[in-house]
């Protein structure tokens, strides 16, 4: 057995020439003079262990000793980055980030189904980014015996709550489904398993009590939870659509996290849920809706019989997006250069313009305004005689791929889960043939990364629509013939 892991922060030996090698390890030892030993054995430093390092992850795996404390630091430094942004509490009103609580709530003794979800969240995201298998086999392993204690405790919980008796379900339990989809997400064991995640966690959220949401932790979750639920929607099947529970968000919103007034992203969300449900139950994806080239495109919009949405729906839907963004427009504050706030014969535009790649603000920020573009395009497909200047004008399309470089050329994690659904409909539905290579890059470039389960359900869904081949390439000229096929 590995033995326990100490840390000695206070031996002044060895303190030469250790910077170099703590550049290595990054955020997992953070003193030039902390010196990992074990309660039996040599001790250990960078410089005299025969494991040479190349990365926080290697270092950890490497030592024959406990790597639990070190690879929760390592997984709440670098991991968990992928989960929240800056702005995000500005956004969202939450005064606590659950990257902040989850430590604390994961380690309290209080539900060792969480303890166990982190280490095994912990273990395949250092495993991944090293191609560790053991530690890979290691995260299986403890998956599988926090899904068991967490079944059983909901069973628990289930049953106490018919006899009136004992706790309800806490943050902590929440908390556990959340780490389970994150585990999907990285590495998907089944296709239906990311799913039942997202809505089990939603679910838990409509009979938790106020009490739970430790000062706006849950706001913050259930926003996460929520950019997923419509990324189910969107890849899901219409014949699997029945096996998605419910979710009565307003209840959520309003009973467990007991908003006064709904914050913007929020009220965003909403529109972009009712979209998605209309999207998938009419299986908009079908071909004479997905844009396998320009010429496909220009032909099925012929054949197009109406608007699947309700026209005083969709006009509803259109005046709350165009007056969404004009109030987060203006929330922001963002000083814009004059071509941006004026037009040509020098007056403020009714609509203002898309923010350019070098405005925004944070990842939050960029975050949002590709799902006002995301919503845009879905309100395009169900409503596309509804008449608006601005969906005319601006491509979102473009928009989307601009959000989606600014992620990650500033290295913004929140990119691989929440950006998953724009990007989808980028390479489902641009008329643009680079504009589809470059979404489905996008995915394929996931693939190899720690979000290869969330790339997998995007990739499998674009395949099944045609536009692409299992291996990425899209299918250029079948599809130019299939156009002129079309009667």
């Amino acid at each position: 057995m590995p033995q326990p892991l100490t840390i000695d922060a206070n031996n002044d030996n060895n303190d030469n020439n250790n910077n170099n090698n703590n550049n290595n390890i990054g955020n997992v030892i953070k003193h030039n003079n902390i010196i990992l030993t074990g309660l039996s054995g040599p001790r250990h430093t960078a410089q005299n262990s025969a494991y040479s390092p190349k990365g926080p992850c290697d270092l950890v795996l490497g030592w024959q000793i406990s790597q639990r404390p070190a690879l929760y630091e390592m997984f709440f430094s670098h991991f968990l980055m992928y989960f929240t942004s800056h702005g995000e509490g500005l956004n969202l009103g939450n005064r606590a980030k659950w990257m902040n609580e989850l430590p604390r709530l994961s380690s309290d003794g209080s539900n060792e189904a969480l303890s166990l979800a982190v280490q095994a969240t912990a273990s395949a995201y250092c495993g991944l980014a090293t191609a560790n298998l053991g530690a890979i086999e290691e995260a299986a392993r403890l998956y599988g015996q926090a899904l068991g204690l967490h079944a059983t405790l909901l069973r628990k919980t289930t049953q106490n709550k018919g006899k009136g008796k004992g706790q309800g379900v806490t943050v902590h339990m929440i908390s556990t489904s959340v780490l389970f989809s994150l585990f999907e997400a990285m590495r998907s064991t089944t296709s239906q398993a990311y799913r039942a995640h997202i809505y089990g966690a939603a679910k838990m959220l409509e009979v938790t009590g106020p009490g739970e949401c430790h000062e706006g932790v849950l706001c913050q979750l259930f926003f996460h939870i929520r950019t997923q639920m419509v990324f189910v929607h969107l890849t899901t099947k219409k014949e699997d659509l029945a096996d998605l529970v419910d979710i009565k968000a307003e209840r959520i919103l309003f009973g467990t996290l007991q908003y006064q007034a709904l914050p913007l992203a929020q009220r965003l969300m909403t529109q972009m849920a009712s979209l998605a449900e209309v999207y998938a139950g009419n299986d908009v994806r079908m071909m004479e809706f997905t844009a396998l080239s320009e010429e496909r495109e220009e032909r099925a919009g012929q054949r197009r019989k109406g608007s699947v949405l309700d026209p005083a729906a969709s006009r509803h839907i259109a005046t709350e997006l165009e007056n969404l963004y004009i109030e987060y427009y203006y929330q922001q504050s963002i000083p814009l250069p004059r071509d941006y706030l004026f037009t040509s014969n020098n007056t403020i535009p009714s609509t203002p313009a898309e923010l350019p790649f070098y405005l925004h603000k944070d990842g939050f920020t960029a975050l949002t305004v590709a799902y006002f573009s995301a919503a845009r395009i879905l309100l395009r497909l169900l409503a596309p005689e509804q008449p608006c200047r601005y969906l005319d004008r601006i491509d979102n399309h473009i928009t989307i791929m601009s959000c989606a470089q600014y992620l990650d050329v500033a290295s913004l994690g929140c990119a691989y889960m929440r950006m998953a659904t724009p990007l989808y409909l980028v390479g489902v539905h641009s008329p643009h043939e680079e504009q589809r290579e470059q979404a489905v890059s996008i995915f394929e470039s996931w693939k190899s990364g720690s979000m290869a389960g969330v790339s997998a359900i995007a990739l499998d869904r674009l395949y099944d629509t045609c536009a692409y081949t299992p291996t990425g390439r899209p299918l250029s000229m079948i599809a130019r013939e299939s156009a002129k096929r079309l009667p």
